[in-house]
């Protein structure tokens, strides 16, 4: 994903992070991650739409994984 030219501000942003970055090719092997994802925020983090966080979380824990899940 490119860069964004000017900055964007979101309130209730989700954000997934992994570990490694290659853990979300593993992820996307089990479930279409990309279609979750509104934006790259770093190697390992990236910005899911909030209004689909539950849907996602469903989605990996239908495929034996269990992300942390907290409010900041």
């Amino acid at each position: 994903m490119s860069a964004p030219s000017e900055p964007i501000i979101h309130k209730n942003l989700a954000i997934l992070r992994v570990e490694k970055p290659h853990v979300f090719e593993e992820i996307r092997t089990l479930v279409d991650l990309d279609d979750f994802i509104i934006g790259q925020l770093s190697p390992t983090e990236v910005a899911v739409d909030p209004k689909r966080v539950r849907e996602l979380d469903e989605a990996l824990n239908a495929k034996g994984l269990h992300p942390l899940l907290r409010r900041a």
